[in-house]
């Protein structure tokens, strides 16, 4: 049987290399057990995570990486969608405007991401979809009220108020 060199574990395994990154194994590392094992652990859990979050997977958020758009629109939309819902519930501390930046993406892009293309009234500036989030996040919020005072059609609240039920469910620890 071949000798298999730690190296092997790392070029030949999804993210094997990014991993040794964050842990600071250069190329010149010296692997001894403690290393392969804390290594090997931290593998498998970026793989569950990323697993269980569907593909939206970050250590913290400044390991948010911007999105590589595909070319297909309806595609494109729903991983805008996704991606800053998934991140939201991952890192509920940062307000979403933060996240939908570190995505890469501008606030119009994921309005009418979330539209689905059809924005009802005028598109949110970035400070003006901050205060709507602090809205749609406050003590017992009205969506339909909030929906109303920002010109966002009742189909778009629904992703909303799910997203902003997500986050105040992940800071009070709610099912």
């Amino acid at each position: 049987m071949p000798d298999i060199k730690p190296d092997d574990a790392v070029s030949g395994m999804w993210q094997g290399q990014r991993i040794c990154d964050v842990l600071g194994y250069g190329p010149d590392h010296v692997w001894d057990n403690e290393s392969i094992v804390k290594y090997l652990e931290t593998l498998v859990m970026v793989h569950d995570e990323w697993s269980a979050s569907g593909g939206f997977f970050a250590v913290g958020i400044e390991s948010i990486e911007p999105l590589s758009m595909p070319k297909n629109p309806a595609v494109a939309t729903a991983l805008i969608r996704n991606a800053v819902y998934e991140f939201s519930m991952r890192f509920h501390q940062i307000p979403p405007m933060d996240i939908i930046d570190k995505l890469g993406i501008t606030i119009e892009q994921f309005q009418h991401a979330v539209s689905g293309g059809k924005v009802s009234g005028k598109l949110m500036t970035p400070s003006e979809f901050r205060l709507f989030c602090t809205a749609g996040l406050s003590h017992q919020p009205n969506y339909a009220k909030i929906g109303r005072d920002y010109g966002v059609g009742v189909n778009t609240m629904v992703y909303y108020k799910k997203l902003f039920r997500g986050i105040m469910c992940a800071w009070t620890g709610c099912d």
